[in-house]
């Protein structure tokens, strides 16, 4: 009996979806899976030219600028983006738009625990979201992953942890219990939201990161697939897990210089937190991100 909610931007997201799907505390498992039926049909059938609409779809909303936030936790991340905190503030001032509330940021979280929080705070943030011409939309009890539907979420159950993963590796060993919650395949949505470089306004950035606990794997494989990555990003922050899969025979040792190499290659920028860069030089500190590639 998990509740789902849909916490809508203060303008319509898509034409046909946005502002019609309610905030829905209480909502159980049957009823949920009918609206994200037709939630999804709605998807599927939505053809967005550019990045997001306004009503008029004449132009983007919020410029064209967006910054997705795969693994939102408490929420403390969409803070520090909002107050230009641990070094986003100098991400930022390398963009065409300084200003953070003036983008789109959309975020997810799969772990239960931190639903009531994430929506108070999109509460207290949406009126000077909306102030500034920005939209902020949370996907709570919901897994940004490579799969449209319902999947297991291991959760660290100890009594100071707010930790999560979609893979069971990453989290069980330490007393990990499942939940099921939505997932959604975000390579897809991510398409279906965003436009080619090349299509959208010319000070238009698109920002993305993960910190989804070893899921980050399987995202960047896909959005890969899909040359989004390259087409559609111009910059990745995100804190790679392999470490924590050292005997993962899908995850071999090299694979995050092999994702931090391809995105360069292609121009994006990597931006991770703490540790060491591509060439083994750590330069910052835990916490923090700054600019590797």
């Amino acid at each position: 009996n998990l509740p789902w909610c849909w916490l809508a931007f203060p303008r319509p997201l898509l034409s046909t979806v946005g502002t019609a799907v309610p905030a829905c505390p209480g909502v159980h498992y049957n009823m949920m899976r009918a609206a994200i039926g037709v939630l999804a049909s709605s998807l599927a059938s939505t053809s967005v030219a550019e990045f997001v609409h306004d009503a008029d779809e004449t132009r983007p909303l919020c410029g064209g600028n967006a910054f997705f936030d795969l693994g939102s936790n408490r929420g403390d991340t969409v803070l520090h983006w909002y107050k230009r905190e641990i070094g986003f503030g100098t991400l930022l001032d390398s963009l065409p738009t300084r200003n953070p509330w003036r983008y789109c940021v959309v975020t997810f979280e799969a772990n239960p625990k931190w639903t009531p929080t994430l929506m108070a705070l999109r509460d207290s943030l949406a009126p000077r979201v909306a102030a500034a011409g920005g939209a902020l939309e949370v996907f709570n009890d919901t897994a940004a992953s490579v799969v449209d539907g319902f999947l297991n979420l291991y959760v660290d159950t100890s009594p100071t942890a707010g930790g999560s993963s979609i893979v069971a590796n990453k989290i069980v060993r330490y007393g990990g219990q499942p939940v099921q919650v939505r997932s959604i395949d975000f390579p897809a949505y991510f398409e279906r939201l965003t436009a080619p470089k090349a299509e959208r306004p010319r000070n238009a950035r698109v920002v993305l990161r993960l910190d989804v606990e070893g899921a980050e794997y399987d995202i960047f494989k896909a959005l890969f697939a899909h040359n989004s990555l390259c087409l559609r990003v111009d910059v990745v922050v995100v804190e790679f897990h392999a470490a924590k899969f050292r005997h993962d025979a899908n995850i071999p040792p090299d694979i995050d210089n092999r994702i931090r190499s391809k995105l360069a290659s292609c121009g994006v920028e990597v931006w991770e937190y703490g540790g060491k860069d591509a060439i083994g030089t750590e330069h910052y500190g835990t916490g923090n991100i700054a600019r590797v590639l």
